[in-house]
């Protein structure tokens, strides 16, 4: 039987599933309420909002309700199951229709990749970086540009959430063109467990360290430091200082705000 998860003043339906702890921090009001807040003020009924690493789709499903239409993908095909599952309990909604899925990854190039995971799948850390996990899957990818030309009515602004497990390092310096736009507006997560991880186990420490400070300079030098860049909380971020973060490993925001001036 379906669950009725309730945010501020939106309401959709989940099938709960192998993640009803998730879940249930969901009924609790208890996950990021920040990201939500955030949506309610970055999204607009004209939006076009692209939910790049949709999961399970705690923020497709929410953020359909608020936008123009709403394109998810996710290619963690056990993630994907149940993310169908969950719109299809949401079948009957007058803004169901509003809401696309597809079983896909964004990265760089378009080009097919293994994605590394769990046994099971689905726990939301699959991840390009770490192809030789437990789970291996080889997933279908498609280039962020050619989402927005197919999709993108002229003159609309767009949302883009990013959060893909570490293919954030590797995609963002290629998706310049789109940050420049100032219509876009960008929520990125960052995975630097994960880019450690990953560098760690194929190299030695020294260079690991070097893969780790090199991937986090190139994801700074790919925003556009001439618009507005936030932390999750609104606090405005220093470029100078994000570099010393990232040279000294001490800091590295785990989610930025690309928005307007």
């Amino acid at each position: 039987m379906p669950r009725t998860i309730t945010v501020g003043n939106i309401t959709y339906l989940v099938e709960i599933g192998a993640h009803r702890r998730f879940w249930e921090r969901m009924l609790r009001s208890d996950w990021e309420p920040e990201t939500f807040a955030i949506f309610d003020k970055h999204i607009g009924s004209r939006s076009l909002f692209l939910d790049v690493g949709a999961w399970i789709g705690p923020t497709a499903l929410y953020g359909a309700q608020l936008a123009d239409r709403c394109i998810a993908f996710e290619p963690d095909p056990v993630a994907f199951a149940e993310l169908r599952a969950n719109v299809a309990a949401n079948a009957d909604q007058e803004w169901a229709h509003r809401l696309e899925i597809h079983e896909c990854a964004i990265n760089k190039d378009g080009a097919s990749f293994t994605l590394g995971g769990s046994a099971e799948g689905a726990d939301s850390t699959s991840s390009a970086l770490l192809p030789d996990r437990e789970s291996q899957w080889t997933v279908r990818a498609t280039r962020l540009q050619d989402v927005l030309a197919l999709h993108r009515k002229p003159g609309q602004p767009v949302f883009i959430k990013i959060d893909i497990e570490g293919g954030e390092y590797d995609l963002l310096p290629t998706i310049r063109d789109v940050f420049a736009d100032p219509l876009v507006t960008a929520y990125i997560s960052f995975h630097p467990s994960i880019l450690s991880e990953s560098a760690t186990l194929r190299n030695e420490a020294g260079h690991a360290q070097e893969i780790f400070v090199d991937q986090h300079m190139a994801a700074i030098e790919s925003l556009p430091w001439t618009r507005s860049i936030t932390a999750r909380d609104g606090s405005v971020i220093d470029r100078a200082a994000l570099e010393d973060g990232v040279e000294g490993r001490a800091w590295f925001p785990r989610e930025i705000l690309i928005s307007a001036p």
